[in-house]
């Protein structure tokens, strides 16, 4: 009995240390790098699985859920802006007959609506009688780098303004936003005009985005519709004042409907030092160009929120044990004792759970992804794109291993075709960091492209230019999805992967001289391995017999590799008069419980204000491991408190 307890002993103190026996016999133990590398890795695992929180902060403050900002192309850009015709000619009744050529008067579904474009121009910029106003007909779009169009007209005093202009100021008498829209009262669709009149438009007012961003725009603006036969009305007062580009999309499904839309008005420019050219008003002084108050609004989004923030606390809690041992860890680090270090994503696929809560998390970027390609051009689109893409990167990259995962639930094959059970290894911190940055760089730059295919969603009504039809402001039915488009890109990164990790894997076999697909074989004999179960045709625990500790015939597992496969070993907290009588005995000697590591955190910090205790998976006898009998106590002791301990090997 003495001899077995000094070997039990040793062994204990050898295992505590985490040092594992090679195939040729040698012993080695984690280098400093090594444990510094597993500690940063635990500590950027913590970070993704805390980004979901920082994620809804970051989209939350942009207005992901509901949200208006100003967004404008500006007229110097030859990208949006185009000449169509300089031939119109204006006066106060409308367009001087036989001055707008016939591909101009075509541009709209009918000839009367062209006229009665030109009555309400003359109306609303007060022409004098006997004077024409040169008129140019422009284009913002009508491209097939962008398939969307607006009808812009440019008003001269007495010559043709450019519609791209690079000559700095131009005068202007008025400016004519056209697009198409829907009201309920016209099913077949309308046009809706939105005008600057120089000489009664003057006053500005400040307009606020959800973001806080500030712009200047031209006060007390207005909106008239005209209809196919010609007729011309103020736009109807309602929730649609205004308002063109009423887009669809479920992204999520229909209950978490995104709708978009667009307010025409016309901004002024602040500074101009970096623009090319403008257009002026030669007697308000006031440089403007038009753009569109842009909004969405998500439905349901409560139920989003809530549960993000529920799923993100869950992965947290779930997660918490893992960051609690690596924090012990660093403290041991930085004071020079022995730790217990790991690399907590290479037993990820013991944690199912916590990778499903992960992915959940994660879930809701697929809706905020939609959302900022709406907002294409405007800094907090830009800043809801970077956390949309991080956090889709992250979500592809969970649900890749996900898959990999469940391929371990395909039955083994028949033992006469191997030499005991096989499997193919790969690193998972490799394979999810080079799929997080893989995915994030194959997909960060299409936000104008998604952001061109939102708004060429099917629509009606819009403008017939270079002889095809152009989609303005009528949408007769959803957008396509943005992750649609981006899954073919996104697939092809996660299994390159998936195969770099696992060339990195057997590499490291091959130079270590060891097999490229490690045997399974010899945790039939270990006990606890036996009862956690053994990984079948691919894994990233470390199951190859060379990370176990072999003595005679018993293979011990390490406490490292105990975490991995998701359990911990637990010691009461023991009085002094304890300590006093058992000071004289190593506590690795005694029986030490085992847990699941979700249930870690809870014992640690809970366990003095709560009753509940966790259950106990067994017990770690002088590097024993003994499954509970039906007359064992399930759960940890009520009438104790516990600490996490390093444990110790066991077979």
């Amino acid at each position: 009995m003495w001899l077995f307890n000094r070997f039990s002993s040793s062994i204990a103190k050898y295992a505590t240390s985490d040092k594992s026996v090679r195939g040729d016999g040698s012993h080695g133990q984690a280098s400093r790098t090594q444990i510094w590398y597993r500690i940063i890795s635990n500590l950027i695992a913590g970070g993704l699985v805390a980004l979901s929180l920082l994620a809804l902060a970051v989209v939350m403050a942009q207005g992901v859920f509901h949200r208006d900002a100003l967004q404008y192309h500006y007229q110097d850009n030859p990208f949006y802006w185009s000449d169509f015709g300089k031939d119109c000619l204006l006066d106060a009744n409308g367009f001087v007959p036989n001055t707008c050529t016939f591909k101009e008067i075509n541009v709209t579904a009918t000839p009367d609506v062209w006229r009665a474009i030109g009555i309400h121009l003359g109306t609303f910029l007060q022409v004098p009688k006997g004077k024409r106003y040169p008129v140019s007909v422009c284009w913002q779009g009508a491209t097939s780098s962008l398939g969307w169009a607006t009808l812009e007209l440019l008003v001269g005093y007495d010559y043709y303004p450019q519609c791209c202009p690079q000559n700095k100021s131009q005068p202007i008498a008025g400016f004519i936003n056209i697009e198409s829209t829907s009201r309920i009262e016209y099913p077949e669709g309308v046009y809706l005009l939105t005008g600057f009149a120089d000489k009664l438009t003057n006053y500005t007012t400040t307009y606020t985005a959800t973001d806080g961003t500030e712009n200047l725009l031209v006060d007390n603006m207005g909106h008239s519709i005209i209809t196919l036969n010609g007729s011309i009305h103020p736009d109807i007062e309602g929730p649609k004042w205004g308002m063109t580009s009423v887009i669809p999309i479920t992204p999520l499904g229909r209950r978490y409907t995104i709708s978009s839309y667009n307010i025409a008005s016309f901004f002024v420019i602040t500074d101009t030092s970096h623009l090319a050219g403008w257009s002026t008003g030669l007697h308000s002084k006031l440089h403007i160009s038009p753009g569109w108050i842009c909004g969405h609004e998500v439905d349901n989004y409560e139920e989003i929120f809530l549960m993000q923030v529920v799923f993100s606390f869950i992965s947290i809690f779930l997660f918490w044990g893992d960051i609690y041992i690596t924090a012990k860890g660093l403290q041991g680090v930085l004071h020079g004792k022995p730790v217990l270090t790991y690399d907590v994503l290479s037993g990820l696929e013991r944690r199912k759970f916590l990778m499903f809560m992960i992915t959940l998390n994660s879930m809701p970027s697929i809706l905020y992804i939609d959302v900022a390609r709406i907002y294409y051009g405007t800094d907090g689109g830009l800043k809801m794109w970077g956390i949309a893409v991080l956090s889709l990167s992250v979500l592809s990259a969970f649900v890749g291993f996900i898959i990999v995962t469940l391929i371990q639930y395909i039955p083994p094959p028949p033992a006469t075709l191997f030499h005991g059970h096989r499997v193919i290894t790969f690193s998972a911190p490799v394979f999810l960091y080079i799929s997080i940055i893989s995915v994030n760089f194959a997909i960060n730059g299409d936000m104008h492209d998604l952001n061109i295919e939102y708004n060429n969603a099917p629509s009606g009504m819009g403008f017939w230019a270079h002889n095809q039809s152009w989609t303005s402001g009528i949408y007769i039915a959803e957008a396509p999805t943005a992750i649609h488009s981006l899954v073919p890109k996104m697939w092809a990164p996660v299994v390159l992967s998936l195969v770099a990790s696992i060339i990195y894997s057997e590499l490291k076999l091959v130079v270590g001289g060891r097999s490229t697909f490690a045997s399974t074989e010899w945790m039939k004999a270990n006990t606890f391995l036996f009862t956690c179960g053994a990984p079948r045709w691919i894994t990233s625990m470390p199951v190859a017999a060379h990370n176990a500790i072999k003595i005679g015939n018993r293979w011990f597992c390490k406490p490292s590799t105990q975490v991995l496969f998701g359990y911990v070993s637990v010691e009461p907290i023991a009085t002094s008069k304890v300590l006093t009588e058992l000071s004289t005995v190593k506590s690795e000697e005694g029986p030490v419980d085992l847990i699941s590591i979700y249930d870690l955190g809870w014992t640690i910090l809970c366990d003095r204000w709560f009753s509940y205790r966790p259950r106990r998976i067994g017990v770690n006898m002088k590097n024993k491991f003994v499954k509970l009998t039906s007359t064992d106590n399930p759960r940890l002791s009520k009438s104790k408190n516990y600490t996490l301990t390093r444990g110790s090997a066991i077979d």
